[in-house]
């Protein structure tokens, strides 16, 4: 009997027959949908995710992700992951997140749709909506906010701040530092 919440197949002609009689979508020839589960509240959410995030790490690790602790790392549905790349325990990505290949991301690193380009290191630090170039090292501690490009071989050095910039390649902003609505 289908409920509320649930996503089922059924031929048309016998949906039709059940909602002219009973006003109803109880069709005894349903089947639940491949790809869908029913979610009946919170809890069963709680249930559902680790599943759910074990499989999407399944899929990164046969992609050829490395993760150090498998268990310790959040990764979106959403979010792209080039082979060779490591996630250390901590690491959290978020949204439409591309990290390039043969990155390392974390430990303790969060990365909320953004661009990472290939061999590139982001090192616990919180980077949001900003595109991020081949090998370049962001913090420890650093905080990129979102509308910023990171050029290619730049370093982000500890407790460095980037908001609404444009970071050239090359450049090096070592530690204790604000930019802000800069190019």
């Amino acid at each position: 009997e289908a409920g509320p919440g649930f996503a089922y197949a059924a031929a048309g002609y016998e949906l039709q027959a059940v909602w002219q009689e009973k006003m109803t979508n109880a069709v005894s020839a349903a089947e639940l949908l491949s790809g869908w589960l029913p979610v009946f509240g919170p809890q069963t959410i709680a249930e559902l995710e680790p599943m759910l995030r074990d499989r999407i790490v399944r899929e990164h690790l046969a992609r050829g992700v490395r993760m150090m602790d498998p268990a310790a790392v959040y990764i979106d549905p959403r979010v792209s992951i080039g082979p060779g790349t490591a996630l250390l325990p901590g690491t959290i990505l978020r949204g439409e997140t591309r990290i390039g290949s043969w990155c390392t991301i974390g430990p303790n690193a969060m990365v909320r749709d953004c661009t990472v380009g290939d061999d590139t290191e982001i090192n616990a630090s919180q980077v949001n909506e900003s595109t991020i170039g081949s090998r370049t090292h962001v913090g420890p501690f650093a905080y990129v906010r979102p509308g910023c490009t990171i050029g290619d071989d730049i370093k982000v050095g500890d407790f460095v701040e980037v908001k609404n910039s444009s970071i050239g390649d090359g450049t090096k902003i070592s530690h204790l530092t604000y930019v802000g609505d800069s190019d």
